[in-house]
């Protein structure tokens, strides 16, 4: 008998949430999580999309044993791409992926870090790593929160605008700025007054789109504060929310019913624990 399966474009989608008190993390589909250590706090967030077959890789690389402990996220990752360039039938076959999260402790570290990265391949064929993002949870930074995927549609809950919609503005602004300027210049130009217009306008030289940024920073700083104040259930809660948030919306967007259950995994990650499972995959023991 000939089965049908409809497919749908719905991004898989991630999201951890952190403080001083440890990670909470959520994704929507399964194999996106996978604890790397049984000794460290230690784990990885990636596209279970990735065209990188990250569950055979990991698989591979948990079977060396624990990973040596290190005192950042960053050596950690230089361990594994090591490992990925020695591994056969990886390096050398073009592959990439745009977003990889290394989340945990270092091993002098009593609060928690988060490592973004994007790989691809050189012209040699090995696996070569762009830092993203490096953010260690500490008194100037008491809480942050890492995205994978596409959270366009609650953006604004996040960051006050999307991307796409400060993309916008900051390239609106930078057109108006440009036009008042040129007006100015052709209007005062060859006048007694060139010199001190030129002069006034040399003080307005500061990026306008700033203004954008500053709403942003001023929505991300009261979301900051919040978080702060959370505790780990706290945590667990508000990233089971937007995972949950941004996945029926997708699917609603996209014209399909979301799932009864549209959050597939989630963990806490923290000092004394390191990675403990709320949910996940019971197809495969990571």
């Amino acid at each position: 008998m000939l089965k049908c399966f409809t497919t749908m474009a719905i991004n898989p989608s991630f999201i951890a949430l952190m403080n001083k008190s440890g990670i909470a993390c959520a994704a929507s589909d399964d194999f996106t999580i996978y604890k790397l250590s049984s000794t460290e706090p230690l784990a990885i967030a990636v596209n279970p999309m990735s065209t990188i077959p990250w569950e055979d890789v990991l698989c591979r690389y948990k079977r060396l044993g624990d990973p040596e402990p290190q005192i950042t996220m960053s050596l950690y990752v230089e361990q594994l791409i090591g490992f990925m360039n020695g591994t056969a039938g990886l390096s050398g076959s073009g592959l990439k992926d745009d977003k990889v999260i290394l989340l945990g402790y270092g091993c002098q570290e009593i609060y928690p870090s988060v490592f973004s990265f994007s790989l691809d391949t050189d012209a040699e064929g090995n696996i070569t790593m762009q830092e993203i993002e490096n953010v260690q949870i500490c008194g100037p930074t008491p809480t942050s929160f890492v995205t994978m995927g596409d959270f366009e549609r609650i953006s604004p809950i996040l960051y006050g605008a999307s991307p796409r919609v400060r993309g916008y503005y900051e390239e609106k602004l930078r057109s108006v700025r440009s036009e008042y300027m040129s007006r100015l210049h052709d209007h005062f130009s060859g006048t007694e007054y060139e010199q001190a217009a030129e002069e006034n306008l040399a003080g307005y030289n500061s990026d306008t789109c700033d203004i954008v940024g500053n709403a942003t920073d001023m929505v991300e700083h009261d979301v900051n504060i919040g978080l702060s104040s959370f505790s780990i259930s706290d945590l667990v809660t508000s990233a089971e929310t937007i995972i949950n948030a941004n996945s029926r919306l997708s699917h609603l967007f996209a014209g399909v019913r979301p799932p009864l259950e549209c959050v597939s995994e989630m963990a806490v990650i923290t000092r004394p624990e390191g990675l403990k499972w709320v949910k996940h995959s019971i197809f495969f023991e990571n």
